[in-house]
């Protein structure tokens, strides 16, 4: 998860916005995989809003964030402008694909989409285990 948006530090940029901090190093230098995913409320924050963002709009902040790596955004419930920036051509499609398949990877390795329902007494069994407490 990035930063807390209100928190200057690539530079002035907040870490949800810097393609430095979250392509340049947790990407290529620090090798990571995963999901990046924003704090909550990071793009319709609806407070005082940093200097470099006050003049984007919600659309203006998603794009910037996507380009800079993010893969999900927290909180956030209105797809239209990622719709729309794809539309327009102004975020690839295969972009918003890598995020998904980002995203999807780690419900396709546990068995959601298989078997989504969990045995709660298995499951305790499992997680309490010699071989998982070890690790």
């Amino acid at each position: 998860m990035g930063y807390y948006s209100g928190t200057p530090f690539d530079n002035g940029l907040a870490v949800n916005y810097s393609r430095y901090i979250l392509t340049e190093v947790l990407r290529n230098k620090l090798k990571f995989d995963g999901v990046v995913c924003t704090d909550w409320g990071v793009i319709g924050r609806t407070g005082p809003l940093r200097e470099d963002l006050k003049n984007l709009s919600i659309k203006g902040r998603y794009k910037m964030s996507i380009e800079a790596g993010v893969d999900q955004f927290g909180s956030e419930s209105d797809p239209s402008p990622i719709i729309e920036l794809v539309k327009e051509g102004q975020v690839p499609e295969q972009r918003i694909n890598l995020a998904a398949s980002r995203i999807l990877k780690w419900h396709f390795q546990l068995g959601l989409f298989e078997n989504p329902y969990v045995d709660p007494a298995a499951a305790a069994r499992i997680v309490k285990s010699e071989k998982n407490q070890k690790r």
